[in-house]
This record gives C-alpha cells, sequence and structure tokens, in this order.
C-alpha cells in the first residue's frame, strides 16, 4: 500500500465510529470510502488541497460537523443540503468560492458558518434561510453590501464582516434582536442605520481600522440606552507573525487589555450610542479549535 492509503488507514484506526479527522493529510481528493461511512457525525476534511467535493456527501445524513476550510474549492456540492442533520459547524472558510448552492437554503437548523477568506462579491442568498444561526462568519470577503434579507435571521448572536467593502449596514438589522457582537473591522463605512440603536443586547460594536471621522449616523439616535459598550478602536493592533489577528480576541471582558479602551476618537453620535450590557448565557456548543473559526 502506499502513502496516501496508509495515511488514510491511520486515520480511520485513530477516530471513533462517530468522528473521521483526516485534517492536513494530503489528500488531493478525498477517498470514495469516506462516503461509506454513514455513521459519521463529525468529518473533518481541512487542509487537504481538494478542489472539489462529490455529490456523495450527502450520504452522511447523520453529520452534525463539517469542516471543508482551508482547501482550494471553487464550488461546493448541492449534496450538502442533503445533510439535515448538520446542526453545530459548517466551515468553508479559506477556500475560492465566489457563490454557495441556493439549495443549502435547507439547512434551517445549522447554528455555525464560516464562508470568511474566499471571493464572495456577493452575500449568498440560501445563508438568510439558515434560519437557526446563532454566528455568522462573512470577513475577508469583496461584498460591497449585505441584503435586507439578513434581518430573518433572527436567533444571530454574533456577525463577523470584517474586511469587506461595506460602506452601511441594511435597516433590517433592527430586527436582529439577539446580536450581540458585530465586527465591522476594515470596511469603508461612510454610515450605519439608527436601527442598531434598537438592538437591546448589542454589547459590542467593533469599528476599529474603519476612518471613523467620515463615518455617520443615517440620524441623530432618539435613545442613549447603549451608551458605553466597550471594544471601539479605529486604529489596526500590531500584527504577530504567524498569528492571525482573529475575530475571537475581541471577547475578552471589558478592562482585561489596554488593546480595548473606549475610544475616544470616534464621533460623539457613535459614542453617545453604547452602553454596557450584562454578558448573556453564551451558546453550549463546544467550538473546534483553529486560527479564525
Amino acid at each position: 500500500m502506499g502513502a496516501f492509503a496508509d495515511c488514510v488507514s491511520m486515520a480511520f484506526v485513530l477516530d471513533s465510529s462517530s468522528q473521521l479527522n483526516l485534517w492536513k493529510k494530503r489528500l488531493g481528493r478525498v477517498p470514495d470510502s469516506v462516503w461509506e461511512r454513514t455513521e459519521l457525525e463529525c468529518l473533518v476534511l481541512a487542509e487537504n488541497k481538494l478542489s472539489e467535493v462529490s455529490e456523495q456527501i450527502g450520504r452522511l445524513k447523520r453529520l452534525r460537523m463539517l469542516d471543508l476550510g482551508h482547501n482550494r474549492l471553487t464550488r461546493v456540492p448541492d449534496g450538502l443540503a442533503d445533510l439535515d442533520g448538520l446542526t453545530d459547524f459548517l466551515y468553508l472558510h479559506d477556500n475560492r468560492l465566489t457563490s454557495l448552492p441556493l439549495s443549502l437554503e435547507r439547512l434551517t437548523k445549522l447554528r455555525y458558518l464560516n464562508i470568511s477568506e474566499n471571493a464572495f462579491e456577493v452575500f449568498p442568498e440560501c445563508v438568510s434561510s439558515m434560519s437557526s444561526l446563532i454566528e455568522l462568519r462573512v470577513s475577508d470577503n469583496y461584498l460591497p453590501l449585505l441584503p435586507d434579507s439578513v434581518g430573518r435571521l433572527s436567533c444571530l448572536r454574533e456577525l463577523h464582516l470584517r474586511n469587506n467593502k461595506l460602506m452601511s449596514l441594511p435597516v433590517s438589522f433592527g430586527m436582529l434582536q439577539d446580536l450581540r457582537h458585530i465586527d465591522l473591522r476594515g470596511n469603508p463605512l461612510t454610515h450605519l442605520p439608527t436601527a442598531i440603536a434598537s438592538l437591546p443586547r448589542l454589547e459590542k460594536l467593533d469599528l476599529r481600522w474603519v476612518d471613523t471621522h467620515t463615518t455617520r449616523l443615517d440620524s441623530k439616535p432618539r435613545s442613549t440606552r447603549l451608551r458605553g459598550l466597550p471594544l471601539i478602536q479605529r486604529h489596526r493592533p500590531p500584527r504577530v507573525p504567524g498569528r492571525a489577528n482573529d475575530g475571537l480576541s475581541c471577547m475578552r471582558p471589558p478592562g482585561s487589555s489596554s488593546e480595548h479602551p473606549r475610544n475616544a476618537l470616534l464621533p460623539s453620535t457613535v459614542n453617545a450610542w453604547l452602553r454596557p450590557h450584562p454578558r448573556p448565557d453564551r451558546v453550549a456548543i463546544q467550538k473546534m479549535p483553529e486560527t479564525d473559526r
């Protein structure tokens, strides 16, 4: 047997019947034998130089977590929509995707989606139908705007939009009543909708690396009940070689780091908008370790 077969055999030995970790095995393509593992609940295929994934993936009906990150995918199969048990995580970040199949709108139980570090110029329509999403990561793409349909994601608590081309946000953001964290770092924002001021659970609006001198609210907010929200900065933090400045670093409690003072450089119309809010209970699902999931 060759080295390829040895790697795959070893992975099968090390993993349980419900979990298969083929991370960084240099596969090039997914062995057909993987699609026979219909008992799988967790499948990791990250960093394997994959350029395609078979439609047979739809046979893995019990999957709860799927990691296809850090590959070379230009499309994902429609078969993903058949994974109606996919509830915990879908990682598609760091690929070459420009769109997602509309059929993925059937993934209505999915709670975490990461499509960061791709080549999206249009927000995938199917994502707005994933009504159970709690955390959505769409950072490092080329989105100039978000559709009003984003407001349908009523369970959303975290929305990461760092390093896109957004100049504003849709008014429908006011419908995201569970939203706690909005990451808008590195976007060319010119104005923000006052609907954000109505979000009752918002804890953090991250505007670092945004030219806040040209950012304004659509109109003066009627309420100052969001006063004092922590972690607002506009200066880019120093980069550590070999380590990404990931979104999770922003989740430290207020006062735990000098990196997160209230930003006096923000316009008063924005600072007057913010207040601290008690942290709600976090979602009881375990994230897989990764630099910027």
